[in-house]
């Protein structure tokens, strides 16, 4: 409803129907990616829609996507939706990683095998390979877990 005012007294009121329309940037599809593997750069690009309502599902940076692990097949042309991807693990269970103890200027290193699946800076289960214990660390890499003290 419109009202018309002319110095500040009331004159009229009119009904008005629009429609609205937003240019939105998404993240589409450049490329087929597959359930299970990384999104690439070169797999995406940033587009700009027009639509009629805001896409709250729809990631607007490429970084939001790249790197991430498809949870489905993405066809080429479609646009990304944030359940599309998920963060991928680092490290997953039976990887082989580097046990790394640092304290002062001393520097200790061991193998070990990942217990279960960790993401950067996450806490994971390792077994140290030469002495069988299980072990808690941060995983700093694909092959670098580092136990604190």
């Amino acid at each position: 409803t419109l009202q018309v005012k002319v110095d500040g007294r009331f004159i009229r009121r009119l009904r008005l129907n629009s429609k609205v329309t937003i240019s939105l940037d998404v993240v589409r599809m450049m490329n087929d990616v597959g359930r299970g593997e990384i999104v690439r750069r070169e797999d995406v690009t940033l587009d700009q829609i027009r639509s009629d309502r805001i896409l709250r599902e729809a990631p607007v940076r490429l970084d939001k996507v790249v790197g991430r692990e498809a949870t489905r097949n993405l066809k080429s042309g479609r646009i990304v939706k944030r359940r599309d991807t998920k963060k991928a693990p680092l490290v997953n269970r039976g990887d082989r990683v580097m046990i790394v103890v640092r304290r002062g200027g001393l520097k200790i290193t061991a193998p070990g095998t990942v217990r279960e699946e960790g993401f950067k800076n996450s806490i994971v289960q390792v077994v140290n390979l030469n002495s069988k214990k299980m072990v808690y660390g941060e995983v700093i890499d694909a092959n670098t877990v580092e136990v604190k003290f």
